[in-house]
């Protein structure tokens, strides 16, 4: 039950957490080289443009 269920749920949990602080980040305009696109900051669009492909 452990190695099956509890430990992957955390691990998911982790990754999930990281994930978003990373979304939050990037969404400041001033994070990277500091230009943004209709207020978001341009790592978040080029990130979000290289996922949608």
């Amino acid at each position: 039950m452990l190695v099956k269920g509890v430990l992957p749920g955390i691990g998911g949990l982790m990754v999930s957490a990281v994930f978003l602080k990373s979304l939050r980040d990037r969404w400041d305009r001033v994070y990277g080289s500091g230009s943004s696109v209709a207020g978001v900051g341009s790592v978040f669009v080029i990130a979000v443009g290289a996922a949608s492909c």
